[in-house]
């Protein structure tokens, strides 16, 4: 079985499963040391949704990011482009031989999307949450929330999560808003404004530090 998965026809999709795998291991590390990359909160506002779909953010918004944090994301679709991939392999075996890696590829490449978008919106709606409210995508302007995965610079916005006014969890992109600022994962962050599909933040000030204002 681990000589068929590692054949050059099935690579593409062992090494996919190979990531879904290391997802999974981040997220349980993570769970031992309290800080979990795909931890999500209780609300999946519809309206974060629609602006997200509406601003620059592509494929991703479209297939959920928003809905879900974006390590869930990325293991829904090495899960699907992993499943659709070993079965069309397994079909094109059976009538004739298998794919070459790249062309079987490249033909579950499309339905892997489709299917990561269907998951997301499930796992969206099965999530714990107390309560559906709807909020402005504007109103997190002002409110402290934590980088998550990756490091935001000017050119490279990362991921934040941030809570609304009702305690609900929304994750957002963000990139620095002064000038060699760089906003690291784990950082508490305050939104300054909104471009498009990203806001603009700064790091909280240092409570802790004399002469910080709070």
């Amino acid at each position: 079985m681990i000589d068929i998965l590692l054949s050059p026809a099935n690579r593409p999709f062992a090494i996919a499963i190979g990531l879904m795998l290391g997802l999974l291991l981040v997220e349980l590390l993570g769970a031992l040391t309290g800080f979990r990359l795909g931890e999500h909160g209780a609300d999946h506002d519809a309206d974060i949704a629609d602006h997200h779909a509406e601003a620059e953010g592509g494929v991703l918004d479209w297939i959920g990011l928003g809905k879900v944090p974006l390590v869930v994301l990325l293991a829904e679709f090495c899960a699907a482009f992993a499943s659709f991939g070993l079965l069309l392999q397994e079909v094109a075996g059976a009538v004739l031989a298998p794919l070459p890696g790249w062309g079987a590829a490249l033909a579950v490449l499309a339905p892997a999307v489709l299917a990561t978008r269907w998951l997301s919106i499930g796992i969206a709606r099965v999530l714990p949450r107390e309560e559906t409210v709807a909020v402005s995508v504007d109103t997190l302007v002002g409110r402290i929330g934590k980088v998550g995965s990756g490091t935001a610079r000017a050119d490279n916005p990362a991921e934040a999560m941030v809570k609304d006014q009702h305690g609900h969890a929304h994750y957002v992109r963000v990139r620095p808003a002064l000038d060699g600022e760089i906003l690291s994962a784990g950082a508490r962050i305050v939104l300054l404004a909104r471009e498009g599909g990203v806001f603009t933040a700064t790091l909280m000030p240092d409570l802790d530090t004399p002469g910080k204002i709070p």
